[in-house]
């Protein structure tokens, strides 16, 4: 497991670990926090849904060995894949894939509230 939230204050981090349960997922501090990434557990595990509603991108069932500490690394809980030293065209499409769900979220928002009618007026 890779240093804990309490050790990560100054920076920005990504949780790498073999396990985690849904009550460590609940206590992180999540101002820093980038992403998870754990070994065991699938996308349907507590923690992975806890880490859905919090907005955390996260994967589970990633076998890694590799430290990658200091290393630019994407967790792209969309497609479920770890990309490690991203090329600029990974990254472009990452930051569009963001960019994309930041505004289908504004849309959402500003729906909130507004009554729900049908095409017909009903």
């Amino acid at each position: 497991m890779m240093p804990g939230p309490d050790s990560c204050e100054e920076a920005s981090y990504i949780l790498m670990a073999d396990t985690l349960t849904p009550m460590q997922t609940m206590r992180m501090n999540r101002d820093k926090l980038l992403g998870i990434v754990v070994k065991s557990g699938s996308k349907t595990s507590h923690t992975a849904i806890l880490a859905r509603a919090m907005g955390i991108p996260a994967l589970s069932g990633i076998e890694t060995d590799v430290l990658l500490e200091g290393m630019q690394v994407v967790v792209d809980g969309n497609n479920g894949v770890l990309i490690i030293s991203p090329d600029e065209n990974a990254l472009f499409k990452v930051t569009q894939e963001q960019n994309q769900k930041a505004l289908m979220k504004e849309e959402f928002l500003h729906m909130k509230g507004q009554d729900t009618v049908t095409k017909s007026g009903k």
